[in-house]
């Protein structure tokens, strides 16, 4: 059976992005199809005419979702990246950051790749060409499997739910049916015991 090829996508600057810097990412997505070529690197829709704003942010988040990594390159920052980053994380899908030696840090960035090493990693490198290993590093590092079919739903994942119940003051147990628990049911957070007919 032959293996499906790994799905990558590069997230970066765009729009606003200096000349210097689309030349690197370019470069990036050069070295990557000629040192990996059983990896397929996922397009976003670009700059251009399009028939709608809305198609743009769809074709780009449907690449978001379908991607195994998404390679974040964040030497120059850029709003539709960050929104594209934040999905993954959201959902805990595996991301990758990259930034250059002389890049300036921000901790939205590292701090994700300390709090959540499982689905998140923060790399520096001095050429552009140095990260295609550290991707190779990071497919396995996370474990993927491109074999294995992609869930057919997405469920937020148990760090992130901690967060949000942390940040407005509830209590992991809030909403559960301790119970239906106790007696093994194994009902999900938020849903209602069964109606039992008398």
């Amino acid at each position: 059976m032959k293996v499906p090829p790994f799905q990558i996508y590069v997230a970066h600057a765009l729009t606003d992005a200096s000349p210097r810097f689309r030349e690197e990412t370019n470069l990036l997505r050069a070295t990557i199809a000629t040192q990996r070529p059983e990896w397929n690197i996922l397009q976003f829709y670009g700059l251009g005419a399009s028939p709608s704003d809305g198609l743009i942010a769809k074709t780009d988040f449907s690449q978001v979702f379908r991607a195994d990594l998404v390679c974040a390159i964040a030497d120059e920052s850029s709003i539709g990246m960050g929104e594209e980053v934040g999905l993954r994380m959201a959902f805990g899908l595996p991301i990758v950051f990259f930034g250059h030696v002389s890049w300036k840090r921000t901790r939205m960035v590292t701090g994700p790749a300390e709090l959540w090493p499982e689905h998140v990693l923060f790399h520096r490198y001095e050429r552009i060409e140095d990260c295609v290993p550290m991707i190779a590093q990071a497919l396995k590092h996370f474990a993927i499997d491109p074999t294995v079919p992609k869930p057919s739903r997405l469920v937020v994942p148990d760090h992130i739910q901690a967060l949000y119940q942390e940040a407005n003051g509830i209590h992991p147990l809030a909403g559960i049916n301790t119970a239906y628990m106790n007696e093994g049911e194994g009902y999900q957070h938020g849903m209602k015991p069964p109606i039992v007919a008398p």
